[in-house]
């Protein structure tokens, strides 16, 4: 077999197609040469052909491109010539070729792989993943056998029983499960971890298991009855890796308190503890004769350890980034590891020395495994693959000195002529720009200098680029890669740009939900920027990950996180239609060259194809298998292209909305972007590699184009893509199908036109650019524009779906509270006013002076986000809500900052938690759907409540303690009896989920907050709506009740808080702030508040202009004196009699502080532990 036919004929079946090539290798030269090489193609195209097997001619051509054996050039001719169905061909040698280390890559599952593990035969590998399942592969066959379904999470780690018939795997569920790898039947699950697992290994006898989690304990299980045998208890953080010592006496454990630790695994004692690492070991392997250990941090170093003297032999460097897995050979002399920087390393354990380098997949190598013949490895991935690897092979090639890097973008030159890419380099940690010949391949320029590159757009004239680095825009000329101007004016990092037909303007889409429009059309010195921005568009409620504008110029169209897209008109900022239909997050959007449709692209692994015009959707196309990055419409506007994380490009034809093709990389694709000529795509992703690929088999339409109009002038005149010259054309030529004057190439114009015009602004001189660059800006330009903006130096426009109203007073902040790393999810306000504790998703809480802003102390012993905290009524102790990580609760001495008690028992993060106005009990909402109450003192669950069907967000307790208020994402609030736990009531109204709630001071109404971007006051007694208070302009993160009860405070996503008449509803005051606000706490006498926002602030601000009337205070029955109120300024109590309830006093002489006691009371005594000197003056009377 010398030829294309037999290989394509049995292209159903690689198999055959295997069996019958390597019945041939007995065949001696050039021919046996060939088919060695082919048989090695198609076991590297495995994965893809037998998923797909039209996609053979693309795999081999872009394997064995480069190859000089004619009979291998002859079969890609055949290809060319016999394939009749569209395919993609590439047109360079971008995959990787046989003859190298890597044997065959194993396709199978939806997300990444964390954990591999293989039989003792080396026969059967299984793999873990976060798709939830295992899959055990035939590894001589490169089959399926099984795959293996029962966690709710993500799997971490798998270990195989001596005898391979039984595997043991760990997740972040919280459990372990075992396996018979025959039948796939689950034998049994594991509790007992309080948090995820992340390690396992089985001893060699097979009848214990050892685990590792994020409970900071290791387990002991019996594999027989599943119990668990021993807790070893050391570890002061997350345990990552696990491994039993040949001889099943040792075990040795790797943490990320940065050691690791030898435990006897019969008595559970701790025989070392290995210090050296400086950052924490995310993995160890030890040697087959048990004396070497070998361990893998966070930083890219390895160590080897000597277990016989417990110390540190050696450190090994190579890795750029995190090793996420060691393996050991079988003979004990060389060590594999892998790494967040894509590639396997293979060690020397006696020279310590690196050996080679294996580099293919394309993204984070996690998991590897040798096998027990010492020469092949399987190693899994963030690509989700698997990958095996010639040890053997690997050594001799060595290590090639070359980068890793990722593609991150893609952008083809207006021309034709050139690619701009942004590239991140791994191992340097580097961001650049780099341009490439389109015709030659080959790279032109390099330009660096940039924090980050998230997305790229060139001008139409081909001349600049703008790039979104960090939170700006950055203008390069291509030619000399001088910064022509940095545009700063995003919170928040800039995912998405697109240039204005008229190349003087471009819009942005931003993580900080909102898009700006720029004036790019001049060079701009530093401080200049603000006259840039000409407007700002506000209506998303999540990150805008997209945008692109119409070929007339006059729509911006931008897609987000909150699952739509949204239609803009460019001129006035008005939302023209909202597009709503993905199940999860927009990523991309393109338009038609028509302007008449639009293609997205989402998280929720689809694409849609709506009408511009309606807003109406036609068509869902659905084939990639997860999240889809990037898609771009071919110019002739009847297919579309696009590049997913599972790996692939596919065509697309939007008028069938089916799939016409695929092209497979070894890695998650994230860039595409097709010639103006229709004839070539470009792509690229964390591979690093740029495919240039054609696609054949399909006669393209004529290329539609828009025709310009000079100013001035009644003649017409288009650009032809495939010539790059300009015809004139009359006016009764627009929306026909025409041939270019000088190619003869078919071109349709479209119905409409756009004008074009020499911007004089390009005439002036900027400061910045070399004299060269000024006369080459000079010369002129081939733009359109719809319309050029009469004045770009007036103000920003702030353009929303509902405008503002008037701020009437700038926020006064008394101080800013930086020191946080992370969002600030909750905070509170002592009952003394003297300090403000603020909750952070950096894992800590801390505590600050609230006169002076000084950090007072930093609490840490959460594993993870900190939701909400709350100050107890005598300033005594804090209690935390612990997230997902933990999903508890812990109490604080405030004064020490010691953990008084863990409060376990939700089984989902801990959203929000409040402490009883005499605080004996707490109470804690969490995302498991439920509230608890908790004594204080014991930390012993009192209760469950509940009742809501989604998480709760949010609970209150009422000032005399009876009754609890809870917030659930159900759109509910819920009322509870305090002491039986029985629900009262349910407030139905929001239509959007409810993520805050307060009570007033006298108990007698409730104001929520929601996602629906309202507030609503509520009858406690009816539980009839009172008010809605509408004005933000996003969702509404949280709400309180002043101390006098007359006004509402709220916070809110769209940076303001706002202050309300608790009786009208009529907003007083707006202040803006500088970053989106995720929580807030009112100060108990003051009108001051505390509000924390997404970039780890926390701030001080006072409401000025507000002024409190009385403030309502709680009588507490207290042992020995009666009933005692505490004044709220100058904290001393007073005893006060029955008949005083309900009535007005003003406190002692130096305070002043008007005070109105409640007719009630809270409930439980307390004893006179603090008496004011009303108190004493009483008690001596």
């Amino acid at each position: 077999m010398n030829d294309h036919t037999t290989i394509n004929k049995n292209k159903d079946n690689l198999e055959v197609s295997s069996h019958d090539l390597d019945s041939e290798t007995s065949l001696e030269g050039e021919k046996a040469k060939s088919l060695s090489i082919v048989l090695g193609a198609l076991r590297l195209s495995a994965h893809a052909v037998s998923r797909d097997p039209d996609q053979l001619p693309s795999q081999l051509t872009g394997r064995l491109l480069e190859s000089h054996e004619r009979a291998i050039t002859r079969i890609l001719e055949q290809i060319r010539q016999e394939v009749k169905y569209p395919w993609l061909r590439p047109l360079t040698a971008s995959l990787p070729p046989p003859g190298g280390p890597l044997v065959r890559s194993l396709s199978g599952h939806s997300g990444a792989i964390w954990a591999v593990a293989a039989t003792a035969d080396g026969r059967r590998v299984v793999s873990a993943s976060e798709d939830q399942t295992l899959i055990v592969w035939d590894l001589v066959r490169s089959e399926v056998l099984v795959t293996l379904r029962g966690h709710s999470d993500a799997i971490t780690a798998v270990a195989i029983t001596a005898d391979g018939r039984r595997a043991v795997s760990a997740s972040i569920d919280k459990t372990l499960k075992v396996w018979d790898l025959e039948t796939g039947v689950e034998l049994m699950t594991l509790f007992g971890h309080a948090s995820s697992v992340f390690a396992v290994a089985v001893t060699p006898d097979g009848q214990r298991v050892v685990s590792g989690s994020n409970d900071k304990t290791l387990k002991v299980w019996d594999l027989g009855s599943g119990m668990v045998r021993t807790t070893f208890s050391g570890h002061s953080d997350t345990i990552r890796a696990v491994i039993v010592t040949p001889d099943g006496r040792r075990v040795i454990s790797a943490s990320d308190d940065r050691t690791l630790k030898v435990w006897d695994l019969e008595n559970g004692t701790e025989m070392a503890t290995l210090h050296g690492h400086d950052q924490p070991v995310m993995t160890v392997a030890v040697t087959y004769d048990g004396r070497l250990a070998v361990s893998g941090s966070i930083n890219g170093e390895l160590k080897v350890w000597n277990l016989e003297r417990r110390a540190e032999q050696a450190t090994l460097r190579g890795h750029g980034y995190a090793v996420n897995a060691i393996a050991v050979t079988p003979d004990g002399q060389r060590a594999l590891s892998a790494s967040d920087d894509k590639t396997l390393k293979v060690w020397d354990l006696q020279s310590c020395e690196e050996l080679s380098t294996l580099r293919g997949h394309g993204g984070s190598a996690l998991a590897v495994e040798v096998m027990s013949d010492g020469q092949l490895a399987v190693s899994g991935s963030f690509d989700n693959t698997l990958k095996v690897w010639n040890l053997e092979i690997g050594i001799e090639q060595g290590t090639q000195s070359r980068q890793s890097y990722t593609i991150g973008t893609v952008v083809i030159t207006p021309d034709g002529q050139r690619v701009v890419s942004g590239i991140k380099y791994i191992d340097l940690g580097e961001m650049t720009l780099k341009v490439w010949d389109l015709k030659k391949r080959a790279e032109l320029a390099t330009f660096g200098g940039f924090r980050d590159i998230l997305a790229v757009a060139v001008t139409p004239d081909g001349r600049r680029a703008v790039v979104g680095s960090d939170k700006a825009l950055m203008v390069r000329d291509l030619e000399s890669g001088v910064e022509l101007a940095t545009l700063s004016g995003h919170s928040d990092r800039v995912s998405a740009v697109a240039v204005m037909p008229d190349g003087f303007r471009a819009v942005c889409g931003s993580d900080d939900k909102t898009i700006k429009i720029w004036d790019i059309s001049v060079a701009r010195k530093v401080g200049e920027q603000s006259r840039a921005e000409l407007a700002t568009f506000h209506g998303h409620g999540e990150k805008v990950r997209t945008v692109t504008v119409t070929p007339d110029g006059c729509r911006v169209i931008s897609g987000s996180n909150d699952k739509t897209l949204k239609v803009w008109n460019l001129e006035s900022g008005a939302e023209l239609a909202t597009l709503a239909g993905h199940g999860d997050g927009v990523n991309t959007v393109a338009v038609t060259t028509d302007g008449r449709r639009v293609v997205s692209g989402s998280n929720d692994k689809t694409l849609k194809v709506w009408n511009l015009e309606s807003g109406a959707e036609l068509v869902t196309l659905s084939g990639h298998s997860n999240l889809i990055n990037t898609v771009v419409v071919m110019p002739d506007g009847s297919r579309a292209v696009s590049v997913s994380d599972d790996n692939t490009l596919k065509v697309w034809d939007l008028e069938l909305g089916k799939e016409l093709a695929t092209f497979t990389d070894e890695g998650h694709l994230v860039a595409c972007d097709v010639s103006p000529d229709g004839a070539t795509i470009v792509a690229g992703g964390v591979s690093g590699q740029v495919h240039y690929l054609r696609l054949e088999g399909i006669t393209p339409g004529p290329t539609v184009v828009t025709a310009w109009r000079a100013t001035g002038d009644r003649n017409l005149a288009f650009g032809c893509p495939y010539c790059c010259t300009w015809s004139e054309i009359p006016g009764f030529a627009l929306g026909t199908e025409i041939a270019c004057p000088h190619c003869g190439k078919p071109i349709k114009l479209n119905p409409f036109v756009v004008m074009a015009e020499l911007p004089s602004n390009m005439r002036q001189s900027p400061n910045m650019v070399s004299e060269d660059l000024l006369n080459e800006l000079n010369q002129p330009l081939f733009v359109v524009s719809v319309d050029r903006p009469k004045e770009v130096t007036q103000p920003p426009v702030v353009i929303s779906i509902e405008q503002p109203k008037e701020v009437r007073q700038p926020p006064t902040l008394r101080c800013t509270l930086a020191g946080h790393t992370s969002y600030i999810l909750g905070c509170a306000i002592s009952p003394n006013g003297a300090t403000v504790v603020s909750a952070s998703d950096d894992k800590t809480l801390r505590v600050w002076d609230a006169v002076n802003g000084r950090l007072l102390q930093t609490f840490v012993g959460h594993s993870g986000a900190v939701n909400g905290c709350a100050v107890s009524p005598d300033e005594v102790w804090i209690v935390s809500a612990g997230g997902l990580m933990d999903c508890t609760l812990k109490t604080w001495d405030l004064a020490s900052g010691r953990v008084l008690r863990t409060l376990t028992g939700h089984t989902g993060a801990v959203k929000g938690c409040a402490v009883s106005s005499d605080g004996a009990w707490i109470v804690s909402a969490s995302a498991d759907n439920t509230l608890r109450v908790w004594n204080a003192a014991s930390g012993r669950e009192l209760r469950t409540l509940s009742g809501h069907a989604t998480p709760v967000y949010g609970c209150a307790v009422s000032p005399d303690g009876k009754w609890i208020l809870s917030a659930g994402h159900d759109k509910t609030l819920r009322m509870w009896d305090a002491a039986s736990g029985r629900e009262l009531r349910t407030l139905i109204g929001h239509t959007g989920e409810v993520n805050g709630c307060a009570i007033s001071p006298d108990g007698t109404w409730i104001v929520s907050a929601s996602r629906d971007k309202t507030m609503r006051v509520w009858d406690k007694a009816t539980g009839r709506e009172l008010l809605t208070l509408i004005g933000h302009n996003f969702e509404v993160i949280g709400c309180a009740v002043s101390p006098d009860g007359a006004w509402i405070v709220s916070a809110s996503h769209d940076k303001t808080l706002r202050v309300w008449d608790a009786t009208t509803g009529i907003e007083r005051l707006m202040l803006p702030l500088p970053g989106a606000l995720l929580c807030m706490a009112l100060h108990p006498s003051q009108p001051v508040v505390a509000c924390g926002d997404e970039a780890g602030r926390v701030y001080l601000v006072d409401l000025v202009g507000i002024e409190y009337g009385p403030l309502f205070v709680t009588a507490t029955p207290t042992k020995g004196l009666g009933l005692v109120v505490r004044c709220p300024t100058c904290q001393n109590r007073f005893a006060v009699e029955a008949e005083e309830m309900g009535s007005e006093y003003i406190c002692r002489p130096g305070c002043g502080t008007r005070m109105k006691i409640n007719p009630f009371v809270t409930l439980t005594a307390q004893p006179a532990d603090k008496e004011g000197w009303l108190s004493r003056l009483r008690k001596k009377k």
